[in-house]
């Protein structure tokens, strides 16, 4: 018998759970960090081919932009500082003040004019600040925290004061979000969730012990996840974040499951037998089911999305395995003495009566909360905008704010114009960029517009034709020509606002180009970060909703076979719209933007909605088998599964509350809408689904000769934790009007 394993085996169990995650925790823990923009979209895509494109021609777009205060430094300092970035093997060009002025010199601008151009370029508007523009090579764009570390080094070294220094640039933005979204900087708050985890397990065990083996067995689920998506090459994101705290639930909820079936049968003579028999089904097939919603993330082109689905999916089952696997040991070690909380059945049987009397006006209500709040998901619309990860007191965003204000922005719609194979002279170049750049100063929040011709005099002087030369051997280091002077960049410097965000202006550049390209009679092409983070925005929202709508089509098929009814499968898939519906519809209706990491929760929300359906129908079927009493099912499954699915809800919610507590903005949002997400499931599977069921037909009611046979075995019927039999009526407090109902 399995009882008997156990019973020789449990030590030996519990010491390889111990073990086994001494070899996991490396292994997690090593997991490389990744949020650089590019990741998000496929290779195939077409904005990121046009962006990889510009990037081999001209080098990139991103920079690090380090500002000095010019009345502590002087330009010896700058210069020095300079000189040592330039050594490292991250970084291929440094522009400073004096680098820049030097240059334009050459071409015979005068002093006065150099310090004009310099403003907003190197030097702030306020003139209290010396811009360093340090360049990346394709080895610094390809990890840019490791960049980050050694351009930090080079300023410690030199001794500048952090306090006087400001730094900003997309790599600075991506390497800060990697700490704020990595481990280390979450532990606390993700230790906060394991504690309140383990606080309320040892409220409803009353044994301190077996709570912390069962909190063990959760957090060896998600470490082995996180091991085999290191085994597989995977990299931590803002999404795989989540993935610890899903895995988490997911086990808690087995585990739950199993210690409620084991109170029932724990005086049998096989109970971990007995106890496996009741829970394995309706575990196994939420599992499965809720394996299938997240695999569905695998249809998405988003390469962290796809997995993020797959690394999820693999979880729910590490998450079965640890819950029925591991969970019978530790209760054959340590059986809980007083695990049944009597007021939460007592609360259900009476819950079961009024919802037995309300049945009709709960669902109108319910039904039509959930679909005027459904209505809002029309209006939800997805955000990235890595500036709103931070907190306000960030040093990063608060020195991003002030340079995008005082210098020219980072962020920068590209401008490439392609001159093909056209015969023109290269002061006819020159005059056609320069129109063009005065076309794209007149649009609304361009701040800044740069070309090759920035260094050149305006008007070009006679016989200039020896400094065009020079215009050819600095092509190099400008990053403005290429391609032998057939490619020009003009780089227009945005600076979004709320009406006016930098997908938004992008789009107005772009017409403005097609205006330019058909008015000079050359290719123009747009690209930047901006079209990468709108394009994987949109592919990001679209992908969602198309796996989330798959995934509810495949488990309404499974609920469909397991029920043997179409009509059962599709009343039992409503409960499970009922989180998305009601969380995501509201956050329409308030018009608050859902960022990458809150928009994965609606496949959470879904998986949490079938586990205890499949839970509460398990318990309804087998009950409705036996007597052919659909009220009587309900209320017996209602009493007997209600417990179970609000303590893991209760325990890992709480938990998630924690996450409240990060400064990351993702981080929070996740921890927020999770447990809200976990609490609105309750309405689905514990209001709604009830009612729904109570308004069956019984087969009962076919005949009285029919009926009497199922009526004595009703009344016989024991439900788990309610101690000796009752009468229908007992139990539910109706009058004995309606004791025929629950027969």
């Amino acid at each position: 018998m399995i009882t008997r394993f156990y019973q020789r085996y449990s030590k030996a169990i519990i010491t390889a759970l111990f073990l086994s995650l001494a070899v996991l925790y490396p292994l997690a823990e090593s997991i490389p960090p990744n949020n650089n923009t590019e990741t998000w979209l496929s290779d195939e895509n077409e904005a990121r081919q046009v962006y990889e494109d510009f990037r081999f021609h001209f080098g990139g777009e991103e920079l690090i932009l380090v500002a000095l205060d010019r009345a502590e430094h002087d330009p010896k300092l700058i210069e020095a500082v300079c000189g040592r970035l330039e050594r490292l093997d991250v970084i291929r060009k440094v522009w400073s003040p004096d680098r820049l002025a030097s240059m334009m010199s050459e071409f015979d601008l005068p002093e006065s004019e150099i310090e004009q151009r310099l403003h907003r370029v190197a030097i702030s508007q306020d003139g209290k600040f010396a811009g360093i523009i340090a360049l990346l090579t394709d080895d610094g764009l390809r990890d840019r925290t490791a960049t980050m570390n050694q351009v930090d080094d080079v300023l410690q070294y030199c001794q500048l004061d952090t306090s006087t220094m400001k730094i900003t640039g997309a790599p600075v933005i991506v390497a800060e979000l990697n700490r704020l979204g990595g481990k280390q900087a979450n532990q606390v708050y993700f230790g906060i969730t394991i504690a309140i985890c383990l606080g309320v397990l040892f409220y409803t065990l009353k044994q301190f012990t077996p709570a912390f083996l069962i909190l063990i067995e959760t957090i060896w689920a998600f470490q082995l996840t996180l091991a085999c998506v290191r085994i597989g090459g995977g990299e931590m994101n803002f999404i795989l974040d989540s993935l610890p705290v899903m895995v988490m639930v997911f086990s808690m909820a087995v585990a739950i499951h199993y210690l409620h079936h084991f109170a029932t049968h724990r005086n049998d003579d096989d109970p971990i037998g007995q106890t496996l028999k009741g829970v394995r089904w309706p575990c196994l097939l939420a599992t499965f089911t809720t394996a299938i919603g997240l695999a569905s993330l695998g249809i998405s082109t988003i390469p962290p999305v796809r997995q993020f689905g797959i690394a999820t999916a693999g979880g729910t089952f590490a998450a079965l395995i640890a819950g029925l696997g591991i969970t019978p040991a530790i209760l054959t070690l340590y059986p809980p003495d007083h695990f049944e909380s009597r007021w939460l059945h007592q609360f259900f049987r009476r819950a079961a009566a009024r919802l037995y009397v309300h049945r009709v006006s709960t669902t109108m209500c319910v039904c039509g909360l959930v679909t005027w709040c459904g209505l809002g998901v029309i209006w939800i619309k997805a955000e990235f905008q890595p500036l709103n990860f931070f907190p306000e007191d960030s040093k990063v965003l608060q020195d991003t704010k002030y340079l995008h204000r005082e210098l020219a922005s980072t962020d920068s719609v590209e401008l490439v114009v392609d001159f093909e194979t056209q015969d023109i002279p290269d002061t006819q170049r020159i005059r056609m960029i320069r129109e063009m750049e005065d076309s794209l100063r007149e649009v609304e929040h361009v701040q800044l517009v740069l070309s090759a011709t920035s260094f050149l005099p305006d008007p070009l002087p006679q016989g200039f034709s020896a400094a065009l030369e020079a215009i050819r051997q600095h092509s190099d280091d400008n990053d403005f020509i290429a391609d032998g002077g057939h490619l020009w960049r003009i780089s227009a410097k945005v600076e979004a606002a709320e009406d006016a965000t930098s997908q938004h202006l992008f789009h107005v550049l772009s017409a403005k180009s097609e205006e330019l390209a058909a008015e000079h009679n050359v290719k123009i092409t747009c690209t930047g970060i901006a079209p990468l983070v709108e394009r994987a925005q949109q592919d990001i929202f679209d992908g969602f909703w198309k796996s989330v709508f798959t995934a509810f089509c495949l488990i309404s098929v499974i609920m469909v076979i397991c029920l043997k009814s179409p009509l059962a499968g599709a009343v039992a898939m409503i409960p499970n719209v009922t989180p998305i519906l009601l969380v995501f519809g509201t956050l329409g209706w308030l018009n608050i933007p859902t960022d990458i990491g809150t928009m994965m929760t609606g496949s959470i929300a879904l998986g949490i909605a079938v586990d205890g359906t499949f839970h509460f129908l398990t318990c309804y079927r087998r009950l409705y088998d036996q007597t052919g009493n659909s009220v009587y099912a309900t209320r017996v499954a209602l009493e007997t599964t209600g417990p179970p699915i609000v303590q893991a809800t209760v325990i890992t919610g709480l938990g998630m509350l924690a996450l409240g507590l990060s400064n990351f903005g993702p981080t929070v949002r996740f921890g927020l809408l999770m447990t809200t997400s976990l609490f609105v499931a309750l309405i689905g599977d514990l209001i709604l689904l009830p009612c729904l069921l109570y308004m069956r037909p019984s087969r009962v009611a076919a005949t009285n000769r029919k009926a009497s046979k199922p009526a004595d075995q009703a009344r016989h019927i024991p439900s788990p934790h309610l101690g000796k039999p009752r009468r229908p009526t007992e139990a539910t407090g109706l009058d004995d009007d309606a004791e025929g109902c629950f027969v």
